[in-house]
């Protein structure tokens, strides 16, 4: 049971990782600020419902939180990789910039 939830979430978190990279490196470039935040909105919900997790680490003014095609990319640890290789991968994903973040 525990190897089949390991391995439907790295497949969830595999697609939302592809998603992301190919958002950053100019995918959704053309693509207006709102419908961005909203498809990154979506990204989020979806990771935090594979990962149980009501909080993120991607706060304001955390390390992890950067700036990329209008979005706000979050660079997150996740704990599965650690099991896949002896370093810690880094999973990308949007994160919704919030009105206190902005400047």
């Amino acid at each position: 049971m525990h190897v089949a939830k390991t391995v439907i979430a790295l497949w969830a978190l595999s697609s939302i990782a592809a998603e992301s990279v190919s958002a950053m490196h100019g995918s959704s470039v053309n693509k207006d600020s709102t419908q961005c935040l909203s498809e990154c909105a979506a990204a989020q919900r979806e990771f935090a419902n594979l990962r149980g997790a009501r909080l993120f680490l991607c706060s304001c003014g955390s390390p992890f939180l950067k700036k990329a095609d209008d979005c706000a990319a979050c660079l997150i640890y996740h704990d599965v990789w650690k099991y896949l290789t002896p370093w810690i991968a880094l999973i990308s994903y949007c994160n919704p910039r919030r009105d206190e973040c902005v400047v």
